[in-house]
């Protein structure tokens, strides 16, 4: 292991570049913003202040500010992107993957003293050109999705930086799409498709047609990030393509079985979902599907049954089910549930830890033990909030809160509180208890 890799370093400043339909070009998915692919060139972008910063206090072991999400969650035993990153780019052995780690350490070990990197070869691609999507989650925003637009007008939520438009896209980008994406090519290794939702993008199929036409294709690994809810785009499958890549992974975003999953990801009809699954486990044998459950208040309870439907009705590998935490908006921590229905969903999540040890999927135990500490926190203050914004959005949607989570009645005692007087401003919370009080 390089004598660079400490608690602050991760390689992607080195390797990646993460787009925001709203030009915004990010460290990561979820790190801090670098500039704007509207305004800059990528190449402009690699090697401005803000990326030579970063890599420096990476160098140094200092933590970045950008990078406090991925601190969080290794605080709560969830494997990190940074973790995940620098163990597939810089620091395993694998005998796959040995040239290009070398290459990695390169650019590591040849960066200036002020963090310029010489060579703009990105190696992985995050692709999000567009917030282009036809389900409008309960966790998700107007900037990542455009089915948001109309509620997020209603609510006074749209984006800061473009709220009168329905769709977003990085101008800029799109508009010399075809140019970017010859010069990145030759270098990239790994591809990461996400959105809005990347089936419904003209950007996404432009460019998976150039990588076949140009036979990049045995050199590039893939992994979607989607809803499930389209495979196909004007004339063209998704298979048709796909099934040319050695490596390809789809991380399926879904909530919940039936008529729950259908409410927190609106736009979702399961029964469509799983005749999809099915149809891609049956025609790219490759293919590696996974499932990646966002844990929020609406789901804690049912989160240890929906990995069982996923693993027994959906044919899933128990190892490609993940739990991502929704930290944000707070008012969908699962902390924010009362103490006597925490203590009835930790009940049923010591079962489910139990069966993962048992059966030694490891990685999955620790997230679970991860989510219980995030449980723990003591959110309740914002659970008023929470049934004020349900309750608002609800209506819009012509949504029942209470008939599609009956296990969360006894929430219905929680006191009125008027949409009027709610500000729904983030903010922390301090009094975090270490355990959940018993009542």
């Amino acid at each position: 292991m390089s004598k660079y890799v400490n608690k602050s370093f991760c390689i992607l400043p080195w390797i990646h570049m993460h787009p925001t339909p709203n030009g915004d070009s990010r460290l990561c998915c979820i790190g801090g913003t670098m500039g704007n692919l509207n305004d800059n060139t990528p190449e402009e972008i690699w090697n401005n202040d803000n990326y030579k910063r970063i890599r420096r206090n990476m160098l140094n072991g200092v933590l970045n500010e950008e990078c406090k999400v991925c601190t969080e969650q290794e605080r709560f035993n969830n494997q990190s992107l940074r973790l995940n990153s620098n163990s597939r780019w810089y620091s395993t052995n694998l005998p796959d993957n040995k040239e290009s780690i070398t290459k990695c350490k390169e650019l590591v070990k040849n960066t200036r003293e002020d963090g310029h990197v010489d060579k703009f070869h990105i190696k992985y691609m995050d692709f999000r050109v567009s917030n282009l999507c036809n389900f409008k989650c309960r966790m998700c925003h107007h900037e990542l999705s455009s089915e948001w637009f109309e509620d997020a007008v209603e609510l006074d939520e749209q984006s800061e930086s473009q709220p009168n438009t329905k769709v977003i896209q990085i101008k800029k980008l799109t508009d010399n799409f075809d140019s970017l994406i010859d010069k990145m090519l030759p270098h990239i290794e790994h591809i990461y498709w996400a959105g809005g939702e990347p089936m419904l993008t003209d950007e996404h199929w432009v460019t998976m047609n150039k990588i076949l036409d140009a036979g990049y294709e045995k050199n590039i690994t893939l992994l979607y990030n989607t809803n499930g809810s389209r495979l196909t785009y004007k004339d063209q499958h998704i298979v048709d393509i796909i099934k040319h890549f050695p490596q390809v992974s789809f991380m399926i975003s879904v909530d919940g079985s039936g008529k729950r999953g259908e409410y927190i990801r609106k736009g979702l009809d399961y029964e469509v979902l799983k005749e999809n699954i099915a149809y891609l486990q049956e025609h790219v044998p490759q293919l590696k599907l996974g499932v990646q459950f966002s844990l929020t208040i609406f789901n804690a309870w049912h989160m240890s049954d929906f990995y069982f439907e996923c693993v027994n009705d959906l044919g899933l590998h128990p190892q490609e089910f993940t739990i991502n935490f929704c930290y944000g908006p707070e008012r969908y921590r699962c902390s924010v549930l009362p103490a006597k229905i925490k203590n009835k969903v930790l009940n049923k999540w010591k079962k489910f830890y139990s069966h993962c040890r048992e059966n030694n999927l490891l990685q999955l135990a620790d997230q679970i033990q991860g989510a219980t500490k995030l449980l723990q926190e003591d959110y309740s203050a914002l659970l008023p909030k929470f049934l004020a914004y349900t309750e608002k959005l609800d209506r819009m949607r012509g949504d029942d809160f209470w008939k599609t989570f009956p296990e969360y009645d006894e929430l219905r005692q929680v006191p009125y509180v008027k949409w009027e007087n709610i500000n729904f401003q983030m903010h922390k919370l301090d009094n975090l208890i270490p355990t959940i009080k018993q009542q």
